[in-house]
């Protein structure tokens, strides 16, 4: 799987440089000033924070006890699997293992990061359908929208017809999984009817997806590329929603497609949008590499006094 990855990474970036400009691209990519590398940080660090808030709210929705300083830690130690590594893991998979090695039990662990995922994904899933009909008066082809929305939106499918099998104890089995799957369906069932603890979520989503909207944005600014934030606003949020699809290795490929895609349709050329899109991923690479020492040493140096429990 990990060589299919990174095979359709290879393949997808090839199909965007193909008619690019290298020299013109790198020319850019140079000149990104400092001053935009450190707003860039300071969104990276707001979505990180994001990330941290909206899943304590979960767990609190769950009555599990974690730490603040340990949940920061193993977000960044989640952000440098996805980012960083080309692995099958994934950062959701290091923070459910982190979270059960905290002392949190393994249903309560996964169950937080699914429901967490499910609620960045609502958030994006919001943003691009709001967008959509600016981007349908730029002259942007709503098929490509539609298409982003119908993958985000199979996991929602997938989430619903889990919530109303669960209503009637499916699927069967005493199994850890089938009981795991169980009470994630219970879970989504108890935010429909607590409507001010899905608006929270649904909040701190938008907020977390904004940050990653300014990291690309302030990127673009720095390299000079005509983007203004109402347009960043509208047209990187789909990006960001196709790039969730788990073909490739931490977005790349998918993600320069995407971007040349959407930012053509105000005019950036497809040299300039590259370059955002790879900046974009190298930052993120960067900051994750720095974010995950970070988070390694701190769950290294963590206590067993400092371990969460689930309280229920």
């Amino acid at each position: 799987m990990t060589a299919l990855k990174v095979g359709a990474s290879a393949g997808l970036v090839w199909w965007a440089l193909r008619d690019v400009d290298l020299g013109e691209a790198w020319r850019l990519l140079r000149g990104v000033s400092a001053l935009a590398l450190l707003g860039m940080a300071a969104a990276f660090v707001a979505k990180v924070a994001t990330s941290v808030v909206r899943w304590r709210v979960v767990l609190g929705h769950l009555d599990a006890d974690l730490p603040l300083g340990r949940s920061v830690a193993i977000v960044l130690l989640g952000v440098f699997f996805n980012q960083c590594l080309p692995s099958s893991i994934g950062g959701d998979g290091v923070r459910v293992f982190q979270a059960r090695r905290a002392g949190m039990s393994l249903s309560v662990a996964a169950r937080s990061v699914v429901i967490d995922r499910l609620a960045g994904m609502v958030a994006l899933l919001l943003l691009v359908a709001v967008g959509a009909p600016v981007f349908h008066a730029w002259g942007g082809d709503l098929h490509v929208v539609a298409a982003a929305l119908a993958v985000g939106g199979g996991g929602l499918v997938a989430l619903g017809v889990l919530a109303a099998l669960s209503r009637h104890g499916w699927p069967r089995g005493d199994g850890r999984v089938a009981r795991s799957l169980r009470r994630v369906g219970d879970d989504a069932r108890a935010l429909v009817h607590r409507p001010g603890l899905a608006a929270r979520l649904l909040a701190w989503g938008v907020a977390f997806q904004a940050a990653q909207v300014a990291v690309a944005w302030l990127g673009a600014v720095g390299l000079g590329v005509d983007l203004d934030a109402i347009e960043a606003a509208v047209l990187l949020p789909a990006v960001l929603l196709v790039t969730m699809l788990p073909v490739s290795v931490a977005g790349w490929g998918v993600r320069e497609v995407a971007t040349v895609a959407a930012l053509g349709v105000v005019g950036v050329p497809a040299e300039e949008a590259v370059v955002v899109s790879v900046l974009y991923g190298l930052a993120h690479l960067i900051y994750g590499l720095i974010g995950g020492a970070v988070g390694w040493l701190a769950l290294g140096h963590g206590g067993a006094d400092a371990a969460a429990r689930e309280t229920t």
